[in-house]
């Protein structure tokens, strides 16, 4: 097999090695890495898979000296200083005055502005670089990344904290070059986060400024995708990042020095962060939110780092080998035993999901939102043969029409401006041998429903942009909160598309339909919610009971979250409830009288303003014509975007829609409102 190879292109020797050395430290031994430096000559430069230059200001001086990068894939490399040497900077007493020495004035501010963003601030440094002249300095120390032969007379002491090397986000694009991120990203990661615990632990050893220097270290974790904590073997809090607050949503804005108890509530969680024992990866839903929690035990002091990343279809690529399918997060979470209820209506439809999870085909899950779609589609998942394939999810509400063609079939290189060289996998094809969850599927477009139906039938795809047939062996479980058999009424939705979808149907009950369960389901979210003993009135069950649950679940869910954060004591009482306007209620459906004078106070935004003034000038016109003319006016809009602006027009009674020829018009209020 031959090695694949990237040439490293340096200013001098010495950056050469190190970086040389880093890189080594992280690639495979299939992957060869040749450094050459600009003061030698590059004129034998071998060829190479990428070409990685050392940084911004050296890629410019190769370009202005006319170097030829046309048709070569260059990374450009961000430097960041190393923090293993910073002890001795640390050692430095308050507002003492240093020079700091490098190569050029781009690189000395990037390095002085990374040991501030580190904490390392407690002194003042001068800039110094080839060209500066120095007039009344006093400093008698000297900082320097590796140039100490650049260091001026009259410094008595030199500290070199060695050559600058590349940052996280370089290595990890060089790793992803290369298609090992998912095989060598986990040890770099690791890596990377002890080396931000072991500067935390130093600087905290300074008698300086010791919370500034906490705080002031968040700088560096605050750019990790993940959600980041630290603690000692007791739990005590010693550093963490604002993307865990955004997951775990802790009632506390500054957490260092507390318990791990004191901020998270949730019993599984506590003991899978406090068990020494556990190195798994572990996956749960936290605030709504599906996370892969990774933990790390470090060998000094007794520190545990645990990253909380949200679970993405996009984050990685994927086989389906079970454990390589748990660490990349395509894991269906739920069981049949997670779904909680008594009442002859979830009995049922749980009777029906085990018997369609034995049989492989396709499952059409309807019901309002927050009744549990994804959960009961996670659990089918999970009992059926597939158990040990990737589960992927997606919302179709979240992603645009093309985005949605990108995403779930792939694409070639060059498809369209933008595209990844060597093309992207889809979520189909990611979701080879397991289960894809295709949620709101009834806002998708005609144009991708005709695309999935292809891919129902003939079990294949072809990406965007390429011409080559792909076979998937792929189970469908599609859910929604619409009505299909009305949209394919309405001609909305294809009809073909909702009977091959409909070989297996579940139709889940409202919460109100069910509302025995509600003493259960409370139980269960007590139980993930609270460490505590907390107790719930039986007046409290009973006026539960008599709400709609219009959000169903979910909206109960919310609101044990906020009664358990209002109450007094362990027990949660009536006088702990939400106040009325806390709860989704349903909106009284209007007269005809009642919307009478409605265009009075109702404002268009420019989309509404569009689509009125071309009905009005076009009566009966359809859907597609509307988004062909959107288009050439430079507003914009898919069809499945201007189907949803119209419903809204009809509901507010400035438009009407009829089937055939008549198509949609224009009520005498629509034309008020465009003509006032």
């Amino acid at each position: 097999m031959n090695k694949k190879r990237a040439v490293l292109l340096t200013t001098s020797d010495v950056t050469r090695d190190a970086l040389v050395n880093q890189l080594n430290e992280y690639l495979d031994n299939d992957i060869e890495v040749i450094g050459y430096t600009v003061e030698h000559g590059l004129e034998d430069m071998v060829d190479a898979d990428i070409y990685i230059v050392s940084s911004d200001l050296q890629y410019r001086e190769l370009v202005e000296a006319g170097y030829p990068f046309e048709g070569k894939n260059v990374i450009i490399g961000k430097r960041t200083v190393n923090m293993e040497n910073l002890d001795q900077i640390v050692e430095i007493p308050d507002k003492t005055e240093v020079l700091f020495v490098n190569d050029s004035e781009e690189s000395t501010y990037d390095s002085i502005k990374i040991l501030n963003e580190l904490g390392v601030n407690h002194i003042k440094y001068i800039p110094y670089y080839p060209g500066v002249e120095l007039t009344d300095i006093k400093a008698t120390i000297g900082i320097t990344p590796g140039e100490s032969g650049l260091i001026p007379d009259g410094i008595e002491t030199v500290i070199d904290i060695g050559t600058r090397i590349f940052d996280f986000t370089t290595i990890a694009k060089i790793l992803g070059a290369f298609g090992v991120i998912n095989d060598k990203g986990g040890m770099f990661s690791k890596n990377y986060l002890q080396k931000i615990i072991r500067v935390a632990q130093k600087l905290s050893m300074s008698k300086n400024r010791i919370s500034e220097l906490r705080e002031n270290l968040k700088n560096v974790i605050e750019g990790l995708e993940e959600g980041l904590i630290a603690y000692d073997q007791n739990g005590k809090i010693t550093v963490f990042n604002e993307n865990l607050k955004r997951i775990l949503k802790p009632r506390f804005d500054e957490m260092i020095g507390m318990k791990l108890n004191q901020v998270i509530f949730n019993k599984k969680l506590l003991e899978y962060l406090m068990d020494e024992k556990r190195h798994e990866n572990m996956i749960m839903t936290l605030e709504g939110e599906e996370v892969i929690i990774h933990k790390t035990q470090v060998m000094w002091k007794g520190v545990t780092i645990a990253t909380f990343k949200a679970r993405r279809p996009d984050a990685f690529a994927i086989g389906i080998n079970r454990k390589k399918v748990i660490n990349k997060g395509y894991i269906a979470k739920y069981s049949m035993d997670d779904i909680v209820g008594a009442s002859r209506s979830i009995i049922e439809a749980k009777s029906i999901a085990e018997k369609l999870g034995q049989r492989d085909m396709t499952i059409l899950i309807e019901g309002e939102s927050g009744t549990g779609k994804e959960m009961f589609a996670s659990a089918i998942h999970n009992i059926s043969d597939r158990k040990n394939g990737p589960f992927l999810a997606i919302n179709f509400s979240a992603l645009t029409d093309d985005l949605i063609e990108s995403e779930l079939f792939g694409y070639e290189e060059g498809a369209f401006t933008g595209a990844k060289k060597g093309g992207k996998e889809g979520f189909f094809e990611q979701a080879d041998g397991g289960t894809i969850f295709l949620d709101e599927i009834g806002d998708v477009s005609l144009k991708v429903q005709a695309r999935l139906l292809r891919v129902l039938e003939e079990k294949e795809i072809m990406r965007v942009g390429g011409n080559k047939i792909r076979p998937v062996k792929v189970r469908v479980i599609a859910a929604t909160n619409k009505n299909l058999s009305e949209l394919v009424e309405e001609k909305q939705f294809r009809e073909d598309l909702y009977f091959r979808l409909k070989m297996g149907y579940i139709q889940l009950p409202t919460l109100r339909q069910r509302r025995e369960d509600i003493p259960l389901l409370l139980n269960q979210l007590l139980s993930t919610s609270t460490i505590e003993n907390v107790e719930i009135s039986d007046e409290v069950y009973d006026k539960l009971k008599e709400y709609e649950w219009l959000g169903n679940v979910r909206e109960l869910k919310n609101t044990i979250t906020y009664m358990l954060a209002v109450k007094s004591g362990n027990v949660v009482t009536v006088n702990d409830l939400p106040q009325k306007s806390f709860f989704k209620e349903r909106k009284p459906v209007e007269s005809k009288d009642e919307r009478i004078g409605n265009e009075e106070k109702y404002r268009l935004d420019r989309f509404e303003s569009f689509l009125l003034n071309t009905i009005y000038e076009n009566p009966g016109i359809g859907r597609k014509l509307l988004s062909e003319l959107s288009y050439a006016a430079e507003v914009g809009l898919t069809e499945n975007q201007i189907r949803s602006r119209l419903n809204k027009l009809e509901r507010e009674g400035f438009i009407q829609k009829r089937k055939g020829r008549f198509g949609t018009s224009l009520t005498d209020a629509g034309a008020n409102l465009i003509n006032k």
